[in-house]
């Protein structure tokens, strides 16, 4: 597990510990930087342990990397299949009651929210302009450095599958706006278009707590892949390669739009 930064994290011992569901044997509060464990652990050390770890595990989780994540998300929808309490404690069951069955199996995908930004030339763009292509968006910086690794595979795949039906879209979170952001497009020349975020995008889209944060987005406009921190150039292509072959649902069925965010 990466090493933990920033201020220590407070324990506290609380007997006949609950939250909303019941009864609970612990539950981290990452803001706050506490801990909460049920009293009634300290007469089973090796179970304390366990939880204590699994606990302990939420502070490094933006660090661990998109393999742990990807693995621990597996776990727990292992869990949902077989119907088991399984290894990773308590506070996996509240994951749990936020999946959907469509989440397990990978044959329902939430709609990406649709928003309204502009790009370096002042124009408007919408996602939902997008609809019936692959979509790679990129929420990123100029001062992060794993998103200045991949910005390189994502004009490299722009140039690749533009012919597919494929576009990117980066999303910049630059808080010093087109002043930081436009010399870093031209300095690198990048070949796909650029928009400037805000909070309102980023709430949008369950909150923005890394970057670089990175949607995969099918034809249907629906999120197929969640990618935050640096991930391999290889995931990438895997994920867009699977999305070009499948072609757009001929479903007629119609669904609420997603709320539109961060209009400028």
């Amino acid at each position: 597990m990466p090493p933990l930064e920033g201020a220590p994290v407070e324990i506290r011992i609380l007997p006949g510990l609950r939250d909303e569901y019941g009864p609970a044997h612990a539950g981290s509060f990452i803001h706050p930087r506490l801990i909460h464990l049920n009293a009634a652990l300290l007469a089973n050390p090796s179970e304390l342990q366990r939880i204590f770890v699994h606990e302990i595990f939420h502070f490094a989780w933006v660090r661990l990397g998109n393999p742990r994540r990807r693995l621990y998300e597996y776990l727990v929808c292992r869990e949902i299949r077989e119907g088991t309490a399984g290894e990773l404690g308590w506070s996996s069951e509240w994951r749990k009651m936020a999946l959907t069955p469509g989440d397990v199996t990978g044959k329902e995908r939430r709609a990406a929210p649709d928003f309204t930004l502009r790009d370096a030339d002042g124009k408007t763009v919408r996602l939902s302009d997008y609809r019936g292509k692959v979509v790679l968006l990129d929420f990123w910086a100029t001062w992060c450095g794993p998103c200045k690794i991949e910005i390189p595979w994502f004009m490299d795949f722009e140039r690749k599958h533009k012919d597919r039906g494929f576009s990117v879209i980066g999303v910049s979170m630059d808080e010093e706006g087109w002043d930081a952001v436009k010399p870093f497009i031209n300095g690198l020349a990048i070949n796909y278009r650029v928009l400037l975020g805000n909070d309102g995008t980023a709430d949008a889209f369950g909150g923005i707590e890394a970057l670089p944060t990175t949607f995969l987005i099918d034809r249907d406009g629906k999120i197929a892949a969640t990618h935050v921190g640096l991930t391999s150039k290889g995931d990438f292509e895997h994920g867009i390669e699977e999305l070009l072959q499948s072609p757009a649902s001929n479903s007629t069925r119609v669904s609420v739009p997603a709320q539109r965010a961060g209009t400028e």
